[in-house]
């Protein structure tokens, strides 16, 4: 007689990604896990220094606006999605697996003049426009 196993994942997220690499992950290990992303708090100053709009393709661009201690990214003709710091320059989003990477100059003391995309394996840069 076969013995047969059954789990339930549960889930508050609108974003199911995770769960079905974590589902894949369970049935064959040889599929990585997913990262587990913990928000961090940043200085507001450094979040104000990354609003602005960036250009990754001439009709794609996202723009980044802080407000009281977050960060918000709206790509064009989509939702505007607050995103969260893992560190000073690496963001992700809940929603989406998808994170942002600001890149800042060496002394960090000028806003940046370009970020990247990270999604579905791609990374795309973006140079900023205002």
């Amino acid at each position: 007689m076969k013995s047969h196993r059954a789990s339930i994942l549960l889930s508050n997220t609108a974003d199911y990604g995770p769960n079905l690499r974590l589902g894949v992950h369970l049935v064959n290990s040889a599929y990585a896990l997913p990262k587990l992303r913990r928000a961090v708090p940043v200085d507001p100053a450094v979040l104000a220094s990354y609003a602005g709009r960036y250009m990754l393709a001439p009709t794609f661009v996202l723009t980044v606006r802080a407000e009281g201690g977050r960060l918000f990214v709206q790509a064009t003709a989509q939702p505007e999605y607050e995103v969260f710091a893992e560190d000073d320059t690496n963001f992700f989003y809940r929603v989406v697996d998808a994170q942002i990477t600001f890149d800042r100059l060496d002394n960090g003391a000028t806003p940046p003049l370009t970020l990247t995309l990270h999604q579905n394996g791609r990374d795309r840069p973006g140079r900023r426009l205002q």
